[in-house]
């Protein structure tokens, strides 16, 4: 059987410093994609790596994750299911800043209005993860349909949970 690797991301360098600084420095100055995850947002103060069918959480109550929706300025959000009651939810996973919990403040001030409507997402819990690029706040949401980029270009492929 034929077997090629297939490198993931090929740099060209003229410069003369070592092959592997150079590597670096073109990915830490790459110009973002539309549309992209920028890998360069993967470090210290940055996003948290999370893997298909890793385990977050705090306590007793974990979620393991199923798959990746998406990704924003500040945060991944995942497609995961609880320990405790066996559903799926989304988890925002986001970036490390200890300091800033304003997304938190604001998800709470939507959440204790006891306003119910279709169009908002409500926060179920939240908690923090400490892994290797900071401390990280997490929300629990609702699973909810499709994305509104989705929404707008119904050509793309929806993930559903009868697809599984």
């Amino acid at each position: 059987m034929y077997n090629r690797q297939v490198p993931l991301l090929a740099l060209v360098s003229f410069s003369t410093t070592s092959p592997r600084k150079a590597s670096r420095d073109a990915i830490s100055h790459a110009a973002p994609i539309d549309g992209i995850e920028e890998v360069q947002k993967y470090a210290v103060g940055g996003y948290h790596p999370v893997g298909i069918r890793d385990w977050l959480g705090a306590g007793d109550k974990q979620y393991r994750v199923i798959h990746k929706l998406g990704f924003g300025g500040f945060s991944t959000v995942r497609w995961v299911q609880s320990s405790v009651d066996q559903r799926y939810y989304t988890l925002k996973v986001m970036f490390a800043n200890p300091g800033d919990d304003q997304e938190l403040k604001t998800t709470n001030k939507l959440s204790n209005r006891n306003v119910e409507h279709a169009n908002i997402n409500f926060l179920l819990s939240f908690f923090h993860i400490l892994g290797p690029n900071g401390r990280h706040l997490c929300l629990t949401f609702s699973l909810l349909g499709p994305s509104l980029k989705q929404m707008w270009n119904p050509s793309l492929e929806v993930i559903t949970t009868s697809s599984l």
